[in-house]
């Protein structure tokens, strides 16, 4: 059987960095607070006909009002049936609201200069914001490697930051994808009518472009995403070692090493240093007893020590 795989999380060490590895809980964050603005922001492209597109986008906001209502009703703890019809004639009334709205905006004279298809194209665009809801989920980037120069300045706080092993766990299994690079962001609307219509193979394709795809720029992120709901949330990953970098401060890895001292299970720490002569790195095991023999220092009985000996 082989090694075990690592996946690694950089981060600039603070309070709640160091609360996330004593407290053992990971944030899934929002994808629009990502540092790429293009990061799960995908394009409808209208590649079906106008009555299609309506079809789709009617789907879209009736299944999402149904389920901001019915949500709302289980916070108040409603359960009178009786209001359950009222409830869908207002579906069928919001839903045909908004279509019309569509419509009419389509028959603006500045649009119809401007583009083809007016319907089409606004019909793509509310698609498209109805699809980004759908997507309203949490992510936590993870890396393949924890080697990677770009990862430690950009994540790992200019090489002053800590970069944490985690491994997977079956709490992982059908949450945790790994990102693809390059290609396009558009996504054709003749696929989310086939993904709304329970095609497994089109919601794949859908999940892939809207979740999973990035410019082929990042690639040297090695990026595995983790995704769940938006919040804080108890780590489903096992952790496994804390790498510091080659500019961490020793009071950082004295503060990292003692907090994570009585934790159950075994975590590795580990430093990396500059190699002689080339522009990489190396990863070496910390000797936590020599840091410990330096740390925390009391420079008031060094100095006695050292006026103790000059009188001898």
């Amino acid at each position: 059987m082989g090694k075990e795989e690592v996946l690694y999380k950089f981060k600039k060490i603070n309070t709640n960095v160091l609360e996330m590895l004593v407290e053992d809980y990971i944030y899934c964050a929002d994808p629009t607070t990502f540092n790429d603005p293009f990061d799960s922001k995908p394009t409808v492209v209208a590649d079906i006909s106008e009555y299609e597109l309506e079809k789709i986008f009617v789907k879209l906001v009736s299944d999402r009002i149904k389920n901001e209502t019915k949500a709302a009703i289980r916070l108040i703890k409603y359960d009178n049936c009786s209001v359950v019809v009222p409830i869908e004639e207002r579906y069928n009334v919001l839903t045909t609201k908004m279509l019309n709205e569509v419509r009419y905006y389509a028959t603006e004279p500045e649009l119809q200069e401007r583009v083809s298809s007016p319907l089409s194209h606004l019909l793509a665009q509310k698609i498209r914001q109805e699809l980004v809801k759908i997507y309203e989920k949490g992510i936590f980037c993870l890396s393949g490697k924890y080697n990677s120069h770009l990862m430690w300045s950009h994540y790992g706080d200019q090489h002053k930051g800590i970069c944490i092993g985690y491994k997977r766990t079956k709490r992982c299994d059908g949450k945790l994808f790994k990102v693809t690079y390059g290609g396009k962001r558009e996504i054709a609307a003749s696929k989310i009518r086939d993904m709304i219509s329970g095609d497994p193979v089109a919601q794949s394709e859908v999940d892939e472009i809207a979740l999973l795809r990035k410019a082929a720029c990042w690639k040297y992120e090695d990026e595995l995403r983790y995704i769940d709901t938006i919040g804080q949330t108890y780590s489903p990953f096992e952790l496994a070692e804390i790498t510091f970098g080659c500019r961490c401060p020793e009071a950082v890895k004295l503060a990292v090493t003692s907090a994570l001292e009585a934790r159950e299970g075994d975590v590795d720490f580990f430093e990396m240093r500059e190699c002689v002569g080339n522009f990489k790195m190396k990863r070496v095991e910390l000797d936590i007893s020599e840091l410990k023999a330096c740390c925390p220092r009391n420079y008031h009985a060094i100095i006695s020590s050292f006026e103790k000996a000059a009188e001898i």
